[in-house]
């Protein structure tokens, strides 16, 4: 069978996660189950024993090795885990004018941003009912393509903000949220809503404030992650819902 990142004949995987477990890291409960949410009606949530996954999509190569050497750095990377020091990144409470923030520096570009593209693509390449609304059309062999060669594009290409609600206690963060599809004017994209954060990523960049391209990672090897006070977040997770 041909596999969908490489494009070559191999044997498939008959499990490959669409998103990995370690971005559900307390949210399973004693059993393993986590909570998933619609994107309509958060209040209406599924216990299931695993993250979502799928057959046949993957060989173990591009599953194994490609993406998951940017599995294994971001996870390092954001929940902890052996690097070196020169590449142990470091986290600063900042201000934007009244926006409170964290200021991430020493994320590597390439890998980061290729780990949070993949989860984009492989949603898009699966028949999972969890991920219909995620359909990238031509931009997923743009986006595949970027995956196997390695080579995240630059600043403007595919911009992906991350903006937080944690702290809430208004708003359930322990959940996994159906990702959503959303189009203003110029700008297109779709919004993940993943253990207390949402991941924003932008398909088009044209008439995208600068502000959002100077949060999202950049070859500088900065982002930016956006913290949003109670208010902030329940209009954010309102408009998320689509009311």
């Amino acid at each position: 069978m041909i596999c969908k990142l490489c494009q070559q004949e191999k044997p498939l995987l008959r499990r490959s996660h669409i998103i990995p477990d370690f971005m559900y890291q307390g949210i399973f409960d004693e059993d393993h189950f986590l909570y998933r949410g619609n994107a309509s009606n958060l209040e209406n949530v599924d216990m299931v024993p695993t993250g979502e996954y799928e057959g046949n999509i993957l060989c173990r190569e591009c599953d194994n090795e490609v993406i998951g050497r940017y599995e294994n750095y971001s996870s390092c990377a954001l929940y902890g885990g052996r690097l070196p020091a020169d590449e142990c990144p470091t986290f600063d409470n900042i201000h934007i004018n009244d926006i409170q923030a964290i200021l991430c520096r020493n994320f590597e570009y390439h890998k980061f941003k290729l780990f949070l593209l993949s989860i984009l693509w492989r949603s898009s390449i699966s028949n999972r009912d969890f991920f219909r609304n995620v359909d990238l059309g031509s931009n997923e062999e743009n986006i595949r393509a970027m995956i196997i060669n390695g080579d995240a594009g630059n600043d403007t290409n595919y911009p992906i903000l991350i903006v937080s609600f944690l702290g809430n206690q208004n708003i359930p963060s322990e959940i996994i949220g159906q990702p959503h599809r959303f189009r203003k004017d110029q700008l297109e994209g779709y919004t993940y809503l993943i253990n207390g954060f949402f991941y924003i990523f932008f398909i088009s960049s044209e008439d995208l404030p600068q502000f959002y391209i100077n949060a999202s990672i950049n070859h500088s090897n900065e982002m930016k992650i956006i913290q949003l006070q109670p208010e902030q977040a329940e209009r954010f997770l309102r408009r998320y819902m689509g009311y």
